[in-house]
């Protein structure tokens, strides 16, 4: 499926780089390590680490969280997860090790 025809080119070129990056967009199933897997939630992202971001920047913290948090990321479609340790204060992304 491809992006509607537009008048010109310019136009055109924008409308299928917004079309490809929409495409690009999956479901994943995002959970603190340390929270109950019924708090985990749906984020609609392009990357395992983008939708790692995208919950840790929704999630209410609790006191006692030191500085980074451990997420486990499922793609909801295949079922493949990883496990991403955040930093906190600087927003990084990093494999749990």
């Amino acid at each position: 499926m491809c992006p509607p025809a537009t008048a010109g080119a310019g136009e055109s070129i924008r409308r299928a780089v917004r079309y490809k990056r929409m495409t690009d967009l999956r479901p994943f199933r995002v959970q603190a390590r340390h929270l109950d897997p019924h708090h985990a939630r749906t984020v609609i992202e392009a990357s395992f680490e983008a939708a790692a971001v995208a919950y840790a920047e929704a999630l209410p913290f609790a006191p006692g969280l030191e500085g980074e948090l451990n997420v486990i990321v499922q793609d909801a479609r295949t079922g493949h997860a990883h496990c991403f340790r955040l930093d906190l204060d600087t927003g990084e992304a990093a494999p749990c090790g």
